[in-house]
């Protein structure tokens, strides 16, 4: 069976899927917006582009929509609130699954992504050919359902960005659902976001709960972060966030049970992007130490010499960060024991 397997993004697990349908032979064409093969072209010589490199796949078999990302990155330099950007998202979504509705030339069946696909399927389904569903997130009844009493207990927290998309998820979430009823298998990565949309009323016969593996070690970086040599803590206990700083991830829940733990000498150290307001972050305890977006490779540094992963979210379809720091802290050390991690 070829497929055409369209996913606006890229990450870890797009990657390996597009890899795992490589190797069956079954992959007729993996359809992205930025994707380059690996350190060729203009991702190798643009660093911002670096996470856009797909390793594995044959360059004829990589076809590329570009514009609105490219739209999209300029914007989320430029557009503060973050509002823009995200409407831009929102077009460039379904101008992209209209793309890769009109490349069903020689294709048997199609995979696509979460608010990236009604077009496609529809285009597909006319064809008659069989279609699959990618959902990583949870549906968006049970994360609402999550963050609304946070939210309440913490008003602060609500930017305008946050306002103005909680205006027009109900319309998000239509979509996702109509593409939901459209597909034939839905791949679902957690019991818990396969949970959520049963709960909403979806059939969960057709959702195939498939939980995401852990992404390979970059052994070129890891030899780099290996040589650099632990950090200086003098046997310091250090803690590691990874991920947005914001309400969604739990971040005001790790405020809190950091207030409450109070160790003595220990650090917390946050790796991610700020997604809260001046007024919100001010209230932060002492002592916590935000390091911003840091480069893949400086995160597995970051990942060795880390006591441990804190992992205060709230509504993740599947944390990836768990599998990724798992990696590369089992790369560093004899593998733990379970009672160390309980």
């Amino acid at each position: 069976m070829q497929i055409l397997f369209a996913a606006p993004g890229l990450n870890h697990a797009i990657a390996q899927k597009a890899l795992a349908l490589h190797e069956g032979g079954m992959l007729a064409s993996f359809y992205s917006t930025l994707v380059y093969p690996w350190g060729r072209g203009v991702a190798g010589r643009w660093k911002g582009l670096a996470s856009r490199q797909l390793e594995g796949i044959p360059s004829h078999l990589i076809h590329r929509w570009p514009w609105f990302e490219f739209m999209r990155l300029l914007s989320s330099r430029l557009d503060p609130t973050g509002v823009v950007t995200d409407r831009l998202w929102e077009i460039a979504d379904k101008r992209f699954s209209e793309s890769a509705g009109r490349r069903l030339a020689g294709i048997q069946a199609v995979f696509g992504f979460e608010h990236a696909s009604l077009e496609l399927f529809q285009s597909a389904g006319a064809h008659g050919l069989p279609r699959i569903y990618s959902v990583p997130s949870a549906h968006s009844g049970l994360i609402r359902k999550l963050l609304e009493p946070e939210r309440a207990r913490r008003p602060e927290t609500s930017t305008r960005y946050v306002r103005e998309t909680q205006k027009i998820e109900a319309r998000r979430q239509a979509r996702r659902d109509a593409e939901f009823h459209l597909a034939e298998v839905v791949v679902a990565h957690s019991a818990f976001t396969k949970r959520s949309y049963v709960e909403a009323g979806f059939p969960g016969e057709k959702i195939l709960c498939v939980p995401f593996g852990s992404p390979p070690v970059d052994e070129a970086a890891w030899t780099r972060c290996r040589e650099a040599g632990p950090a200086k803590d003098g046997g310091t206990p250090v803690f590691l966030f990874a991920g947005n700083v914001s309400l969604h991830k739990g971040i005001l829940t790790l405020w809190e049970a950091w207030r409450r733990l109070g160790i003595p000498k220990a650090r917390l150290l946050v790796a991610g992007g700020i997604h809260l307001p001046p007024e919100v972050m001010a209230q932060s305890p002492p002592g916590i130490e935000y390091l911003g977006i840091l480069p893949w490779e400086e995160l597995q540094r970051r990942f060795q010499n880390a006591t441990a992963l804190v992992f205060p979210s709230l509504s993740d379809g599947f944390g990836q960060v768990v599998t990724e720091f798992w990696r590369v802290a089992c790369r560093s050390s004899p593998l733990p024991t379970p009672a160390r991690w309980t």
